[in-house]
């Protein structure tokens, strides 16, 4: 009875010492050293104030979510620097390591080496501090701070471990679905010879000129003939256009040849029923482009006359229509280091 009695006026002392003793927490870490505070409690009591020993505690908000409410920043000569490993902690980030008195750590789903040198940044008390700017590059596409309410919000320029998690679980979740219901998966996989399949596609297209008074459609027609198959472990593409009765452009792909090099040879058609050329070009190609003002294009060849869902965590982004074999996403929601899903309805 006396000791709870003890440890009452020992937590009162301790919450007036906090909210009276801006520049320390000793006399909190004393009460927790002698047991007479938990552990939960000490944290309650040290968020009480927003300067502890030099550092200055603020919310921290990640990708919108509150993660923490007692993030130490340091703060020397006006510039304000982020503990690193802290920082690691909260969002659940373990692939790193230290090395030469600096940090390695991989990011994102495609592990993008990142390198934290020693000269970049201050250790002190077990902990890595970054200033402001340099943490923003390294890790961050967005930051917002309000110094008067002591809140950051950071927003992360590569995938969080608990949304890689979330993807993992939805690509499961959706190859079990793709699995049971015994759908074709288009996987680009390389064979010598494969039949392949033709695509006919005939359009009938009616017109009337507004300036005639006459009430009758002129109607004319289109129609091609699309071919995609496997040929000498590459993808043979080409087109028949039956109106002008013209072969359109043939070309056999190897997509990732080396190093995500795609090797083209092809046979263009330069007018119609003209004379034609060869070509053969060989280029890197991740599967996206990037563009002048840094947003992403995904590219990718995909079955004849099919229609195509853009996947992100499970959820549909955009649809496109496969044209001569090729499907492209230009989207502002398209960001890096994400992975992202295909879904394929092919004509059949």
């Amino acid at each position: 009875m006396k000791f709870k009695i003890l440890k009452v006026i020992c937590l009162y002392i301790g919450i007036n010492l906090a909210l009276m003793a801006q520049e320390n927490i000793e006399d909190l870490e004393f009460l927790r050293g002698e047991g007479i505070i938990t552990q939960e409690e000490y944290e309650i009591l040290k968020g009480k104030t927003k300067v502890l020993d030099g550092k200055y505690l603020y919310e921290l908000r990640v990708n919108g979510n509150l993660e923490s409410k007692i993030y130490e920043v340091l703060r020397e000569n006006g510039k304000n620097y982020f503990p690193v490993l802290a920082f690691f902690k909260i969002i659940n980030f373990k692939n790193y390591s230290k090395e030469n008195q600096g940090i390695k750590c991989f990011l994102g789903e495609d592990l993008q080496e990142v390198i934290l040198l020693e000269q970049e940044g201050i250790w002190k008390d077990n902990e890595f501090y970054l200033s402001e700017e340099i943490f923003k590059e390294k890790f961050l596409r967005g930051l917002r701070i309000d110094e008067e309410e002591f809140k950051i919000n950071m927003f992360l320029n590569f995938s969080s471990p608990g949304e890689i998690e979330n993807i993992l679980e939805r690509t499961k979740e959706k190859l079990q679905e793709e699995k049971d219901n015994n759908n074709l998966l288009y996987t680009n996989d390389s064979v010598f010879f494969e039949l392949g399949y033709l695509r006919t596609k005939i359009d009938k297209i009616y017109s009337r000129n507004k300036g005639n008074n006459s009430n009758k459609f002129k109607d004319t027609w289109d129609g091609k003939l699309e071919y995609q198959g496997a040929f000498l472990y590459g993808q043979f593409l080409t087109s028949y256009d039956l109106k002008n009765r013209d072969i359109e452009d043939s070309k056999l792909l190897y997509n990732d040849l080396w190093r995500e090099h795609t090797l083209e040879i092809g046979n263009y058609s330069t007018t119609l029923r003209g004379p034609r050329e060869w070509g053969v070009s060989f280029k890197k190609d991740k599967g996206y482009l990037i563009t002048r003002d840094k947003t992403y294009i995904i590219k990718e060849n995909v079955p004849i006359g099919s229609r195509v869902e853009l996947l992100y965590m499970g959820i549909p982004i955009g649809v496109q229509d496969s044209v001569n074999g090729t499907v492209y996403f230009d989207s502002d929601e398209i960001k890096g280091d994400r992975e992202y899903i295909l879904k394929i309805y092919g004509p059949d």
